[in-house]
């Protein structure tokens, strides 16, 4: 029979190894979302991703109550028999859900600060910001700069986009047929 080092070995060597490939794997899934036109395959490929991270997170969440908890009880029963201490709470279990929820409430806190300093930006919607740098629309910037850079077009400012100025008249009907389109996806041509 196994000792149980050999066995917590077995199990963090296969938890690591489940940890590095659903953690690795989603670069793959990112890079096929950016190159991906089609917004069905896109939407497979993001609920993909999200089922990796989901993965990788249940691992870590596996790790902590598997090995990390009964380590914080049985350290925390020595203490009590060590001080000669009565306990009739659970003093581990409520630690370790405390700790769990104080980082789950920080990182909310800072995400939805974060959400919140990128959309109240105070920057007037010119049309140079919103085609080159408004945050709302990075992830469709992504993709048109992506476009463009498969015509070969490197430069990504206002008289590219708008008049195809220093492209070859062969890619110039293409090029503003790309800044159409995302106009169309953002939503934003009307507002031209």
């Amino acid at each position: 029979m196994w000792n149980i080092i050999t066995i917590k070995g077995i199990v963090l060597a296969v938890m690591f190894i489940i940890t590095f490939v659903c953690s690795m794997l989603p670069i793959v899934f990112v890079r096929h979302i950016r190159e991906t036109h089609d917004s069905g395959r896109r939407s497979r490929y993001q609920v993909l991703l999200s089922l990796m991270s989901c993965s990788a997170g249940g691992v870590f969440m596996g790790t902590c109550i598997l090995d990390l908890f009964p380590d914080v009880q049985q350290q925390l029963d020595l203490l009590m028999d060590q001080s000669s201490a009565a306990q009739s709470y659970p003093i581990a279990e409520f630690i370790v859900v405390f700790g769990f929820l104080l980082v789950l409430t920080m990182e909310q806190i800072v995400l939805d600060y974060k959400e919140q300093s990128l959309l109240n930006q105070n920057v007037p919607e010119t049309i140079e910001h919103f085609l080159l740098q408004c945050p709302r629309f990075h992830s469709n910037h992504v993709v048109l700069h992506s476009q463009l850079l498969t015509l070969n077009i490197t430069t990504f400012d206002l008289p590219t986009l708008l008049a195809a100025a220093c492209v070859p008249p062969s890619r110039q009907h293409a090029v503003i047929c790309l800044t159409c389109a995302f106009l169309r996806k953002t939503g934003q041509l009307p507002c031209l």
